[in-house]
């Protein structure tokens, strides 16, 4: 199932055998999850069926795999925290469950300040760079700007 889990007391999908040519409801994913993942549907190798679909037996077995999409969390770039000014910055942007930050904002204002960087707290907290990776990747997120 690809790193998910099947519901505590709930049976895995399964399906009786099924005649060449015969058709059938592919399973349901409603005790499917896979925290920071949304369910994409069944994969039997060459091409993925939304759940409960028809599917027409081949004459061989098949197998079907989960399909995960990870879930993109908003990232909220908080430039005033410290007394800065906009100076263009986006108020917003998104990344993805395990995926590294690659794009952050560079043009934070703070008159007669230098911009420190992007940081986790708005005092203090981890310096945010490209290729960071959220530390708990499973909701939104706010970074805040700093200055010397």
């Amino acid at each position: 199932m690809d790193g998910g889990r099947f519901e505590y007391n709930k049976p895995t999908p399964t399906q009786a055998p099924v005649a060449p040519g015969s058709k059938f409801t592919v399973a349901s994913s409603k005790d499917l999850e896979k925290k920071g993942y949304t369910f994409g549907g069944w994969s039997d190798g060459s091409r993925i069926y939304k759940d409960k679909a028809s599917y027409t037996m081949g004459s061989s077995n098949v197998v079907f795999t989960a399909v995960w999409i990870a879930k993109q969390y908003k990232i909220a770039w908080n430039i005033k925290s410290n007394g800065g000014a906009s100076g263009g910055v986006a108020g917003a942007s998104k990344y993805t469950a395990g995926a590294p930050i690659t794009t952050l904002p560079t043009n934070a204002v703070r008159p007669g300040k230098v911009f420190k960087g992007w940081y986790t707290s708005a005092k203090g907290g981890t310096k945010i760079t490209s290729g960071y990776l959220v530390a708990t990747p499973f909701g939104d997120v706010t970074f805040y700007a700093q200055f010397a």
